[in-house]
């Protein structure tokens, strides 16, 4: 944002029993020793936005309504304490730089909703100074966090996602007595498992421990058909 000045760092966290309860994790990083706003606006307007105004003067990370002033002397009108309910509030200015965090509530009554999927529109705004007055710069965005949001889990249309393999005590086994000491996996891995439409494949196989679950290992292989990072994870 603001030609690379200003930077937004988000991660949506949804609540699996209450939209209420689903938080937007945000950080702003500028470029300057100032004051920071970021709105939530579904007209992409200033007035209507609800606001989180972060002073690094005042230590403050609090939100606001924006109001029809039109002599702009008070564009902002604080909420009342029942809704100052941003969470991990933190404002810090050093060398030249002001870095902010937060964590809001998506839905909350009375405020303009953040969609966890579709379309956001959202307001951003920088001072001169930390001292409380007219922006320097500001802006607006939209944001779909679903889109925005990397994902390894092909879509609904793409090919069919495997079964998970099960696997029995016909697997190979580690030899007697070898309780503590480190398996080898074998030289062939034979349950294939395709993956983002082919281009990754995982190689497994699991070596059961005759004595304990805990001796037990998975030996795999991933293969990629790109020259790039690959993450494997256990959820």
């Amino acid at each position: 944002l603001n030609d690379g000045a200003l930077t937004l760092f988000t991660e949506v966290v949804v609540s699996p029993t209450s939209d209420s309860e689903s938080i937007l994790c945000a950080r702003l990083e500028s470029d300057s020793e100032s004051w920071v706003g970021f709105g939530i606006s579904p007209t992409g307007m200033m007035y209507g936005a609800n606001f989180v105004l972060a002073n690094a003067g005042y230590d403050s990370v609090q939100k606001y309504n924006s109001t029809l002033d039109v002599t702009k002397q008070k564009p902002f009108a604080a909420m009342d304490e029942t809704h100052q309910t941003l969470m991990n509030t933190k404002v810090t200015q050093e060398d030249g730089k002001t870095v902010v965090s937060f964590s809001k509530y998506l839905k909350e009554e009375g405020e303009n909703e953040i969609l966890a999927e579709g379309e956001n529109t959202f307001l951003w705004a920088v001072g001169s100074s930390n001292a409380p007055g007219y922006h320097a710069a500001r802006g607006m965005f939209t944001l779909d966090f679903n889109a925005a949001a990397p994902s390894s889990t092909p879509p609904a249309t793409s090919a069919p996602t495997p079964e998970a393999p099960t696997y029995t005590t016909s697997a190979p086994t580690l030899p007697s007595g070898a309780k503590g000491a480190a398996p080898d996996c074998p030289s062939d891995l034979t349950r294939v498992t395709p993956l983002n439409d082919g281009a990754l494949t995982l190689f497994t196989e699991v070596v059961v421990s005759p004595t304990s679950d805990s001796e037990s290992i998975l030996c795999a292989r991933l293969e990629y058909d790109s020259e790039a990072w690959v993450g494997f994870g256990i959820s």
